[in-house]
């Protein structure tokens, strides 16, 4: 993603802040703080949005954003958003198998109150439903698009960005 998008994300959403890079970069675990979003511009809006919705839910409930993103990429042409909830330890949120099966994990404390038991769970399924809305969305540009199945990997894509940047390299 071009740097001033991330940077609007940064500053429009305290829980998307990066690490200041001040010495090794290998030494920041979290992949999401090392390298930010890892995938096209056209998603912006879409990661934007879904920024927008957890924030908004956290403020229906009077808390504060605990979701701290471990990794925002692309992968099999879909949008993920890898994140943890920051006091509760979990090393796998997602795990993909094949492009079409994977697992998330709901984490929560034993003793956590329902409110927050609630909203988590919530959380979990409005980046689901985020992920799976990147489905139709061109990565490159942001217009309708379709995950390409004919190039060496794959992207969601509309016409002309397929045409454009991978037209000449179709795999037959």
């Amino acid at each position: 993603m071009k740097e001033h998008l991330q940077t609007i994300l940064e500053n429009d959403f305290s829980f998307m802040k990066r690490e200041k890079i001040t010495k090794d970069v290998n030494s920041i675990d979290n992949i999401y703080r090392r390298n930010g979003v890892e995938c096209g511009s056209g998603w912006f809006q879409l990661i934007y949005e879904l920024c927008q919705a957890i924030r908004d839910r956290y403020d229906q409930e009077g808390c504060i954003v605990d979701v701290v993103p471990e990794q925002v990429k692309q992968k099999f042409g879909v949008l993920k958003f890898h994140f943890y909830f920051k006091d509760i330890s979990l090393e796998l949120q997602e795990s993909d198998f094949t492009e079409g099966l994977s697992i998330r994990f709901t984490p929560y404390k034993e003793d956590e109150d329902d409110v927050k038991k609630k909203l988590r769970k919530e959380i979990v399924e409005l980046v689901k439903r985020y992920e799976e809305m990147s489905k139709v969305i061109c990565e490159s540009c942001g217009k309708d698009g379709y995950i390409r199945d004919d190039m060496i990997w794959l992207m969601t894509l509309c016409d002309a960005c397929f045409n454009s940047y991978f037209g000449h390299n179709r795999v037959m």
